[in-house]
């Protein structure tokens, strides 16, 4: 028999969620801010950076919402994440020993196809775990946040004197100790396995359902442009002003993105306000918005201080998509699908959004330079907003949209 959602969450799931978060985060700090960096080290060229970072995501748009999907279908969700993270350590410890890019290519595809899901699976077992507090979700993935800024300042620094390519290391040790903590994550069963994919048809009919999808779509592509500021960084003249000691190169990089990481806390503190006040809907659009405008003014700095500055901004952008996002599948998936719809978010923000923004940011990049990039990223993400705001208004007025 299958145990009802509890109404309130008890302090050591809290724990246990909460230290989920903070390691996860912990360890893709140490790759994710400087892979790009790496990448650029052994002479790749735009073009195949955004082919590298760009192929996970767009192949992760099928891994997340297959393995989501298989783990609902047998409710093997917790299997189906550890062999997710242990795929992760060994195939990141490929890294170091691959120069070439046909092999690092290859190992990325392997990455996405074997490891892309386990973000999703976290959020949906937080979400379950949580019950009626749903409206909390950002109380614990706030610790991803603190990990992600703390790490990420630190091992900026380190790497910057021992090398980039200790980073695969790092995270494969911060990996190897998550593990203790995910095995204790509970998922939502689903009561109607022989009914799965009916289940999943009528889920995708739903115009809102559809709506957010493109949403998501957008997102990814935007958010993603503002994941190539480690480029920006080398192109501005100087280094920052406002420090004692003048530092430049990785370890600016690494302090920039933990100026972002710290403007994430308060809007994470207060995403039970955002949500409560604004909806699920609100959110989504006033963080389209901000990463509109945060593309504006990356387009237009000439400072790196300058460019630290508008990394306050990031806090109304990804972090508030994303919690906005987590708390719009919870509404929307039915009992049993809570994996798969979060699969499927995940697979469209961070799968073939992530993938079209690394791509053709990159090609923009090659063809008319980094600030003229995020420039034209900036208009199409507000163009997109204007339209999902007035495709939102037909469908809640009942009308008939546009083909």
């Amino acid at each position: 028999m299958l145990k009802p959602t509890p109404l309130s969450t008890p302090k050591n799931d809290y724990a246990q969620i909460s230290l989920s978060y903070f390691f996860v985060f912990a360890a893709w700090a140490c790759v994710t801010p400087f892979f790009v960096l790496y990448l650029q080290s052994l002479g790749f060229t735009g073009a195949q950076i955004g082919l590298v970072t760009g192929i996970s995501p767009l192949i992760s748009l099928v891994a997340k919402p297959f393995w989501a999907g298989l783990a609902d279908a047998t409710n093997r969700h917790r299997m189906i994440l550890l062999m997710g993270v242990v795929a992760a350590i060994g195939l990141n410890l490929l890294f170091p020993v691959l120069r070439a890019f046909a092999p690092i290519f290859a190992v990325q595809i392997l990455i996405s196809v074997l490891t892309s899901h386990t973000l999703p699976l976290i959020d949906s077992a937080t979400i379950h775990m949580m019950g009626s507090n749903k409206d909390r979700y950002g109380s614990v993935r706030v610790w991803g946040t603190v990990s992600w800024g703390v790490v990420t300042a630190i091992v900026g620094l380190v790497l910057e004197n021992i090398g980039l390519v200790y980073m695969f290391w790092i995270f494969a040790v911060l990996v190897s100790v998550n593990l203790l903590f995910l095995r204790s994550l509970r998922f939502e069963e689903n009561p109607e396995r022989g009914t799965y994919f009916a289940q999943v048809g009528r889920l995708l009919r739903e115009p809102q359902w559809l709506l957010f999808l493109g949403i998501a779509l957008v997102a990814g592509i935007g958010s993603t442009a503002h994941d190539y500021f480690p480029l920006l960084i080398q192109v501005l003249p100087g280094t920052s002003q406002w420090l004692p000691l003048a530092i430049s190169g990785v370890a600016l990089v690494g302090l920039a993105v933990t100026i972002s990481t710290v403007s994430e806390l308060p809007i994470m503190a207060a995403s039970h306000w955002f949500l409560r006040s604004l909806g699920s809907r609100g959110a989504l659009y006033v963080a389209l918005l901000a990463m509109g405008l945060r593309c504006f003014m990356y387009a237009n700095t000439t400072t790196p201080d300058q460019a630290l500055l508008i990394q306050l901004f990031h806090g109304l952008t990804y972090p508030l998509l994303w919690v906005a996002g987590i708390k719009f599948v919870g509404e929307m998936a039915p009992r049993g699908l809570s994996s798969t719809a979060q699969g499927l978010f995940s697979a469209m923000f961070m799968g073939i959004g992530t993938a079209l923004g690394f791509y053709l940011c990159g090609l923009l990049i090659d063809r008319v330079g980094i600030f003229s990039m995020f420039n034209i990223t900036g208009w199409f993400v507000l163009a997109a907003l204007l339209l999902a705001i007035v495709l939102s208004a037909f469908i809640r007025s009942g009308t008939k949209t546009p083909a």
